[in-house]
């Protein structure tokens, strides 16, 4: 029995990117070729540069010649169809045997399967199809556009899911001067369907017959549609996504969970491992992005996520605009005992956003905004308590109002509304943080600053000085922003700082004011360079950004998971309300003493980090060494996976569901564990020494949020229950995860 590295199967584009990917890092992999490919009918591929309106099997015969001759040495191809795939449970490997029986035996395997399209049951829609019929308007459409009028057929998925069908319609237009939508005879379709296109106007037509065939014409991409009726009409072309599904059962002894939608795997980001460990899937089976171009990334990614598990060793990736080392956890460990002078957070920041080039010498990132929050902050959390609630209640005022009426917010401006307004009493002091021009400023700012962080990979590193040139003339609005923030905050500061003089003793000082320029007037700071109301003002921005733009995304998790899953707001409300009566009212003990909430925060930012990778680090020293085996040099960029951490099957039963109690310590061999506790398997902070001295804070400022959100005010998705989306989009930019922003709510105060 033949025994690899990695067995593929599937040699279409994400099992060739994958096999290249691993051959470069010299692993030993087998390529399962059936010869069956979905676009086995297309004449071109598009959207590959230098491989666009080509023939796809002119591509796999280039790329397996390629593989063949580069790297022959570390890739087969087996040109048979796979029988059976199984997994040996005593030692974790693989085996495939194929259909003239032979067995292969390999440590990991990746399916790169594809799927297959399931065409409606109507007569001529087969000899139609790719050559009439055209499911995706990027890789078909723009040789035949400029037409007088093309068809949308609104069947089957495309009726179940009127979205997709606007979507198409909307992208129809672009080829055509008018889109007519077919229902065939579902009056309930057309009724959906016509209350989503009545803004476009005139160009948009929906015909309700019943279809009895398609007819392909002779010339181009013409179709006749033939109705029960007798009557025809004739299209340029047709537009229809059919549902897709997955010829897996030689796979039926793995433990595979598939989508809702049955036409891919759930698989975790961004290495697409399933739910079987080990098992990997690139391309088709393993994305809703069911492109050539899709395929070969995530057979990349895929083959990187075997690398990293498969054979336990650090691997490079690029993440804003510069390699970054990502290591395996069991040198988290090191992050334990570091030196900040040696591995630094404040330098691994400072690389992400690139605050000098931006904001000059004085907006960059610093340990004192880490210190401040750690020994001032912290410190006083007990204090600062009342002074939550009062600005949560504001919070909440100003921008949701006290009328028992439905309000329509976007729902990521609304929770960065929220938490900016709350934490601002904590940051900012009571003289701003009711100020609607300062909040309204320092969200402005968090935004330019998020996107001004996202610019930096984008110019070309091989333009050396230039490019620092041309990434600070494009981040102007950040400066635009700082500067608008500031006409508050340094008045503030220089008050603060007068006051400070007359008292003459800075011990006492400290207490003059709760909050967080309190805190850094009154440090000890050596240098004065780094004293200066400038430097400070930058610091509380900075501090803002951090302390909100993390427990905004995580807000908005909560709001979408509560409305996807409803089933667990009465007894989280039932809890919220138990506390405080138990203890009085919103007391520090009353928030404490909420454990159910305390567990479903846990388990969003478990299944919802802030980020792809944590630990992030940048290596001072000369050289670091981790252990026996790894030494890295000066300035080396270093990280950890979460996702995988945080989905391993080993760190959490059925790590891909959501379960609101898996942190409460009431299912066997479990215990309560609070939101903002650190542990090897949980990194939603980070680890070590330099961990978010800020997620004490942040947990309380949330959980405080969400109760008041859960018991006083009822909420969801614009339009009613029943108008969310089917999947929500969760995007992942730069490292960063982002939930879906594009998502409506609807919110009221709750009459009890």
């Amino acid at each position: 029995m033949p025994e690899l590295d990695v067995l593929i199967i599937g040699g279409g584009p994400a099992g060739l990117s994958a096999a290249l990917c691993l051959s470069r890092a010299c692993y030993k992999t087998a390529i399962f070729d059936s010869g069956a490919y979905r676009n086995a009918e297309a004449l071109h591929m598009h959207m590959f540069p230098t491989w666009d309106h080509k023939d796809p099997k002119e591509y796999r015969t280039a790329a397996k010649a390629e593989l063949l001759d580069r790297y022959g040495d570390f890739v087969a191809f087996v040109d048979r169809r796979v029988t059976s795939a199984t997994k040996d449970t005593d030692n974790g490997t693989f085996e495939v045997v194929d259909e003239m029986g032979e067995e292969w035996s390999g440590k990991k395997l990746l399916l790169a399967t594809g799927v297959k399209d399931i065409l409606p049951d109507i007569p001529g829609y087969e000899e139609c199809w790719v050559k009439g019929i055209f499911h995706c308007l990027f890789c078909h459409g723009h040789e035949d556009r400029g037409q007088k009028s093309v068809g949308v057929l609104a069947i089957e998925l495309m009726a179940q899911a009127p979205m997709i069908t606007n979507s198409y319609v909307r992208n129809a237009l672009q080829f055509s001067e008018s889109v007519t939508i077919y229902t065939d005879g579902s009056e309930s379709v057309a009724t959906t369907i016509s209350g989503m296109v009545a803004g476009i106007g005139e160009r948009v037509k929906i015909d309700n017959g019943s279809i009895a065939r398609l007819i392909k014409e002779p010339t181009g991409a013409t179709v006749t549609i033939e109705f029960t009726d007798g009557t025809k009409v004739t299209q340029s072309f047709l537009v229809h996504g059919p549902r897709n599904e997955m010829d897996l059962g030689f796979a039926k002894d793995l433990m595979l969970d598939k989508m809702p939608s049955g036409g891919e795997l759930k698989v975790t980001s961004p290495f697409n491992e399933t739910t079987e460990p080990g098992c990997f899937a690139a391309g088709d089976c393993g994305s809703m992005g069911k492109i050539v171009v899709a395929g070969v990334a995530y057979g990349a990614f895929a083959a990187m996520g075997i690398m990293n598990k498969a054979l336990d060793k650090p691997f490079a990736i690029p993440m804003c605009g510069m390699e970054n080392t990502i290591l395996q956890p069991k040198y988290l460990s090191v992050l334990k005992r570091e030196d900040r002078n040696e591995l630094s957070l404040c330098q691994a920041f400072e690389d992400m956003f690139n605050m000098t080039t931006t904001s000059g010498k004085e907006g960059r990132h610093d340990h004192v905004e880490i210190d401040v929050v750690g020994k001032y902050i912290n410190a006083r959390l007990t204090q600062f308590h009342p002074f939550m609630v009062s600005q949560t209640d504001y919070a909440f005022e100003l921008i949701v109002g006290p009328e028992p009426r439905w309000k329509k917010f976007n729902t990521a401006d609304l929770c960065f509304d929220l938490v900016f307004a709350e934490t601002a009493r904590v940051l900012s002091g009571e003289e701003l943080c009711q100020n609607p021009e300062y909040i309204e400023a320092i969200v402005d700012y968090s935004k330019s600053f998020l996107m001004s962080g996202f610019m930096w990979p984008i110019r070309p590193p091989n333009w050396g000085p230039i490019r620092n040139w041309l990434y600070w003339l494009c981040t102007w609005r950040l400066r635009r922003d700082i500067k608008r923030a500031f006409r508050f905050i340094i008045p503030l500061i220089n008050s603060r700082l007068k006051e400070l003089e007359a008292t003459g003793n800075n011990v006492e000082g400290a207490d003059l004011h709760l909050d967080m320029i309190q805190g850094l007037l009154t440090m000890n700071i050596p240098q004065p360079e780094e004293r200066t109301p400038v430097r400070h003002a930058h610091r509380v921005l900075h501090m803002s950004f951090a302390a909100s733009a993390v427990s905004s995304a995580l807000m908005m998790h909560t709001i979408h998971q509560t409305l996807m899953t409803p089933e667990y707001v009465p007894e989280l409300r039932q809890e919220i309300t138990n506390a405080l009566k138990e203890h009085g009212g919103w007391t520090e003990k009353a928030l404490l003493e909420m454990h159910l909430l305390d567990s479903f925060i846990r388990e969003l930012l478990r299944m919802n980090p802030p980020s792809v990778f944590a630990g992030q680090r940048t290596i001072l020293s000369p050289t670091y060494r981790f252990d026996n085996t790894l030494t890295l040099p000066k300035m080396t960029r270093i990280a950890f996976p979460v996702m995988e951490i945080h989905t391993d099957p080993d760190n959490y039963p059925d790590p891909l569901k959501f379960n609101p109690y898996r942190f409460m310590g009431s299912e066997p061999g479990s215990e309560r564990m609070s939101a903002f506790r650190i542990t090897d398997k949980y990194l939603a902070f980070g680890y070590g020494k330099q961990a978010c001295p800020g997620r004490f804070l942040a947990i309380r400022q949330l959980k405080l949020i969400l109760a008041k959100l859960f018991l006083g005010y009822e909420f969801q998705w614009a339009g009613g229950p029943s108008k969310g989306p089917k999947k929500l989009s969760r995007q992942v930019v730069e490292g960063q995860i982002f939930p879906d922003l594009s998502t409506e709510v609807e919110i009221r105060k709750r009459v009890v």
